[in-house]
């Protein structure tokens, strides 16, 4: 709209150097910054043109004869572009129809985890541990996670989880060099998935021209405001390439650790934000039917490395060997206070008197509840893991042909222990002694404002014991307090491949290959798993 402000007057005669100038007559109402973008484009080839004035026969003259010297051009693409233009080249390359993320440079995928970075592809999403929070599963195209296959290095690998697909929490970031994503079929992958096939590939030491080593260290506060503890953290990470003989033997060394203490994380669930009636002095109110609150606190940590040395001592043959392993563990502790304050939620509840109350509008905005049974939970789930991975690959050629032999060995181990207890006031404990409960604050609406004081000791051993409190666990035939399992997931996978291939003029066929793989894979998930039962002896609860 600036541009309709002003008139534009050309003179069509006025010729200097060759150049056609324009010469703009701005109307005063035009607006400065306009003026200013109109003025800076009309002077930019202008100055280009005059800066690039130079004489005629030196136009022409090749730059070795001006300068003295043979033209030397070099071009460096570093950071992103360089990932960008790595990722392009994959995709530009490969045969069938593929996504891919390449490092920006040696330890840097665009985020902390590979499942982050693969999900910045088209067709790809995330998915979250609910335990944990992180990302750990792949979703293509909408499918199940467990309908992808996972390679490392071109390799089928073990997994950890209890399908077949991988959790990528396992692979620090800082050891992958790059991720590719076979959204077709392919016939000279092996391991692949319906509804995709990730490979994730390690660094190549002999792709690199010079020696590079990176570090990077990072320290984390968690926490702050919550009215928590803090939590604290750190990542640190070392990479080294070199090659050494001319070239002839390449190494490659990562190394990756990681801590994390995420402090306690408060939580309170209102059991639906909703009142229940009660009686108090002949009429019927409505006070707050029950709560739950607790804390819980996480604590996980990984240590992952990888190690490739290349051999290639002349351009028949070249050997590659890599080794990589992860180790992680994960521990959440949750405690937490839960029970009804209006009326009985089992056989061993009672229901309440309500007493001391203030009613406004036919709420209970304070007042203490009699036969109060809290039920103090806790759960611990924790897990350790363990991924190694070994390969060698062997590549010769033999005139027209190049032939490939592949060897590698994976193994997966986790172990998972979830353990829950509940404790509090036994079943069988006279109404005369059981607790109270007291709350303040409430106006109708906020549940998670409400101050709670009970009367009772729940840290105290000798009031909270384990036992079946409210009757949630079957009841007197067959009383609970708590629940175990511990799981065991193994996965070992040992393959053999040798192919060969070449190119051919045979019309439109322009290569051929073939070859043979023979895998044994062995997945097993077993595990106990049983209720803690209460047996009463006198007054002693075991």
């Amino acid at each position: 709209s600036s541009w309709n402000k002003y008139n534009q007057e050309t003179d069509m005669t006025t010729r200097r150097d060759g150049a056609r100038r324009q010469v703009f007559q701005l109307n005063p109402q035009l607006h400065p910054i306009a003026a200013a973008c109109a003025l800076l484009l009309m002077a930019a080839p202008l100055h280009a043109q005059e800066a690039g004035a130079q004489d005629p026969e030196d136009a022409v003259r090749p730059a070795a004869t001006v300068s003295g010297e043979a033209p030397i051009a070099t071009v460096n693409v570093s950071g992103i572009r360089r990932g960008i233009e790595a990722a392009i080249e994959i995709k530009r390359n490969a045969t069938s129809i593929v996504e891919a993320v390449s490092a920006e440079d040696i330890g840097k995928l665009p985020d902390t985890t590979v499942a982050q970075s693969i999900s910045r592809l088209s067709g790809v999403t995330t998915q979250r541990s609910k335990v944990n929070g992180k990302a750990t599963e792949v979703s293509v195209r909408g499918m199940s996670p467990t309908f992808n296959g996972s390679l490392l290095n071109g390799r089928e690998q073990a997994s950890t989880s209890d399908a077949r697909s991988p959790e990528f929490d396992l692979f620090p970031s800082e050891l992958t060099g790059s991720v590719l994503v076979y959204k077709t079929p392919d016939a000279s992958l092996v391991g692949q998935g319906l509804a995709s096939t990730i490979d994730l590939r390690t660094l190549r030491p002999l792709d690199f021209g010079k020696r590079m080593f990176a570090a990077n260290a990072r320290k984390e506060r968690i926490g702050y405001g919550s009215g928590s503890d803090l939590g604290s953290g750190h990542r640190k990470t070392l990479t080294y390439v070199d090659q050494y003989f001319g070239r002839k033997l390449g190494l490659s060394v990562g190394l990756t650790s990681f801590k994390q203490d995420n402090g306690g994380e408060l939580k309170f669930d209102s059991w639906g934000a909703a009142t229940s009636p009660i009686e108090y002095q002949g009429q019927t109110v409505q006070a707050i039917n029950g709560f739950m609150a607790e804390t819980s606190r996480r604590k996980s940590e990984r240590d992952g490395a990888s190690v490739t040395l290349q051999f290639r001592p002349n351009d028949k043959f070249r050997s590659t060997a890599d080794l990589f392993y992860s180790r992680g563990e994960e521990a959440t502790k949750k405690t937490g206070i839960e029970g009804a304050i209006v009326g009985g939620t089992g056989i061993y509840d009672p229901d309440a008197v309500l007493t001391d109350a203030t009613i406004e509008n036919g709420i209970v905005t304070a007042g203490t509840f009699s036969n109060y049974k809290g039920d103090v939970r806790n759960h611990l789930f924790s897990n350790k893991d363990r991924l190694l991975s070994l390969g060698v690959n062997n590549e010769l050629k033999v005139g027209e042909w190049r032939i490939v032999n592949d060897l590698s060995y994976s193994k997966g181990t986790k172990r998972i222990s979830n353990f829950e207890t509940m404790a509090g006031q036994p079943g069988n404990t006279p109404e005369s002694q059981l607790g109270s409960i007291s709350y303040s604050g409430f106006n109708g609406n906020n549940f998670a404002d409400v101050r709670y004081s009970p009367s009772l000791n729940y840290a105290d051993r000798n009031v909270a014991v384990l036992t079946d409190v409210a009757g949630w666990g079957g009841g007197p035939l067959s009383p609970q307090a708590g629940y175990l399992a511990l799981p065991t997931i193994d996965d070992k996978v040992q393959a053999v491949r040798l192919s060969a291939e070449r190119d051919t003029d045979w019309g439109p066929l322009a290569a051929v290959r073939f070859g043979v793989n023979y895998t044994k894979r062995d997945k097993s998930r077993l595990g106990e798993e049983g209720r803690l039962s209460v047996r009463e002896i006198g007054r002693a609860h075991v």
